[in-house]
């Protein structure tokens, strides 16, 4: 991870791992892990005791400084 780069997580009092549902159309869960997986550069999940982190990194460009008029 470098200084650019954005991360996030979110702790879940389910303790499922990473799982990856087939959820049906019309459903109103299930896509958290499939939205990370295709946004997210990198991401994880951390198993406690009770629950559960999902963690997920943004690789960012670095910020290019200029001086006005240059």
């Amino acid at each position: 991870m470098t200084p650019q780069d954005c991360a996030a997580g979110l702790r879940e009092p389910e303790r499922f791992g990473d799982i990856r549902r087939r959820p049906d159309d019309d459903a109103c869960s299930g896509r958290g892990l499939h939205l990370v997986n295709e946004l997210a550069d990198d991401f994880g999940v951390d198993d406690h005791v009770v629950g559960k982190t999902v963690w997920l990194v943004f690789k960012t460009a670095p910020l290019l400084l200029t001086t006005p008029g240059s």
